[in-house]
């Protein structure tokens, strides 16, 4: 009596629809006690796929934000004038390169936490940084559904 239930398992890659299935229109055969072990093993290994991706991504996210602070530096140091080692011509000088990469990139501002990470890894201002211990960088953790760049 439980075996159209495990041809149905078998036969589908969306366990989640033939139990929701099963449970809204009713069966009158229970389940084979095997049913929600394979689901629990099934959904683990889901699980485990997703914690791995998530992983390689984080991995993958970290090396591309490396190449894209190498190429914002090359760039900004060909195309700006190099600050002065005081704070207001290093706001001037991180201003404009913000304000660049504004125009430049769709959607720059939205991720902050990238632009921090440009920001300290600029040569041109991390000498003054550690120095004068200034800050330009900030914020607060974004609760309002604006797109984030963390994970």
């Amino acid at each position: 009596h439980t075996r159209p239930i495990m041809d149905a398992l078998e036969n589908t890659d969306d366990l989640f629809a033939l139990l929701f299935e099963s449970i809204t229109y009713g069966s009158d055969q229970e389940p084979h006690p095997n049913v929600h072990k394979e689901f629990m093993i099934q959904v683990y290994d889901q699980y485990r796929d997703v914690v791995k991706q998530i992983i390689d991504l984080k991995t993958l996210k970290e090396q591309i934000t490396t190449r894209f602070i190498w190429h914002v530096n090359e760039w900004s140091h060909q195309n700006l004038n190099h600050p002065n080692q005081d704070p207001a011509s290093i706001h001037l000088y991180l201003n404009t390169k913000y304000n660049h990469l504004k125009t430049l990139l769709p959607r720059y501002a939205s991720y902050r936490a990238l632009n921090k990470k440009v920001k300290a890894g600029d040569p041109w201002v991390q000498a003054t940084q550690t120095r004068d211990g200034l800050s330009l960088g900030g914020g607060i953790c974004n609760e309002s559904g604006v797109e984030t760049d963390e994970f």
